[in-house]
């Protein structure tokens, strides 16, 4: 396919796509070294996204697989890393390469039922990364104050227990209510939150960008991830008293009880 042509259904490789891929991986490389060598955080805004690739296949729009390929790299260079996916679709390229391994600890949240089909909550890793595999599946119509809700009670618990020395995104804006490929109900603050609630680790965090199809949404959402990154870590801003819905909570205890979160 030097030339392009239709890889999948959902994957179209043009005569540039290869060297936009290759770039895209390169782009994740230089920030894992600028966190490493000065503690600086950053995005790499690039496309084709990644998370859907497997080890030997391309698929979902993804060629291939940017953030492993950035945990991999940190991996070599001695880094413990944290990948948190908040695409809406579930990252199954990147939950089967590290299935069997406890570094990184892979999260995702995400929408089910949806492509890829896959992210269950019982998907939680295999051999020595048993335990280091964790689904947030929910159902479509979630709104910021579910993430919120999740962040606090599973993921920001889950990566103060890892203690990683990176934390890496796979940051698709596609569960905002704007987007047309999902079902989510999400604001452009519900991102600028999420990373206020990640930098309270006081860690490195590297975005490589993901899915997001709306492209006013995208823009909004983005620029409210780098008002959040630019800011010195401190405690995140309460957001509004909205509860959460039951099945949010329903969701948090299963995942508390299978991944023994206090």
């Amino acid at each position: 396919m030097a030339g392009g042509g239709q890889y999948d259904a959902d994957t179209v490789i043009s005569s540039g796509t290869y060297k936009a891929a290759i770039k895209s991986c390169g782009a994740l490389k230089t920030l894992v070294d600028r966190a490493i060598d000065k503690n600086e955080s950053g995005i790499a805004l690039t496309r084709p996204p990644g998370h859907h690739a497997l080890p030997k296949k391309a698929m979902g729009f993804c060629i291939f697989n940017s953030i492993s390929i950035a945990a991999k790299y940190a991996e070599k260079k001695s880094q413990k890393t944290v990948i948190f996916d908040w695409d809406v679709h579930h990252g199954n390229g990147t939950q089967e390469i590290f299935y069997e391994q406890k570094n990184p600890l892979y999260i995702s949240i995400h929408q089910t039922p949806l492509f890829p089909g896959t992210g269950s909550l019982n998907e939680t890793g295999k051999n020595n990364g048993a335990g280091y595999n964790i689904n947030i599946p929910l159902p479509s119509g979630m709104e910021d104050q579910d993430y919120n809700y999740i962040m606090d009670e599973i993921i920001t618990p889950k990566i103060n227990e890892y203690n990683p020395d990176l934390i890496l995104v796979s940051a698709g804006f596609d569960g905002h209510k704007k987007d047309p490929l999902a079902g989510m109900e999400l604001t452009s603050k519900a991102y600028k939150q999420m990373t206020k609630k990640l930098k309270t680790h006081k860690k490195p965090i590297i975005m490589a960008l993901e899915g997001g199809y709306n492209h006013q949404a995208l823009q909004n959402s983005i620029n409210q991830v780098l008002q959040a990154m630019e800011v010195t870590p401190s405690q995140p801003e309460k957001p509004k008293e909205e509860k959460p819905k039951e099945s949010t909570k329903n969701t948090a205890r299963k995942i508390k009880k299978t991944h023994r979160i206090p």
